[in-house]
């Protein structure tokens, strides 16, 4: 169960309720992707989704890693750790 709290924003990332993620060592997203799926989740939920660099941070503190790496030929923030479930992009 994962749940992200970004304190400042006092705004709930609860993955633990959203089931779109897989978490594990070799797992990894783009932080874009990663906020695109959670943002259409959290509205359908009437939750504040905040921002894709709030998120990025809150997730980063919760123990998954930030990177950079080159994603389809450009240089893309990730997160790695994490990745979306096929059929939630």
């Amino acid at each position: 169960m994962i749940v992200l709290v970004d304190t400042r924003e006092q705004a709930p990332y609860s993955f633990s309720r959203y089931q779109g993620v897989t978490t594990g060592p070799r797992e990894w997203e783009t932080t874009n992707r990663l906020f695109a799926s959670w943002k259409a989740y959290a509205e359908r939920n009437g939750e504040h989704p905040g921002s894709v660099r709030s998120i990025g941070q809150t997730i980063s503190k919760r123990g998954f890693m930030a990177d950079r790496a080159t994603v389809h030929g450009s240089t893309q923030r990730l997160v790695r750790g994490l990745s979306l479930k096929a059929g939630n992009e």
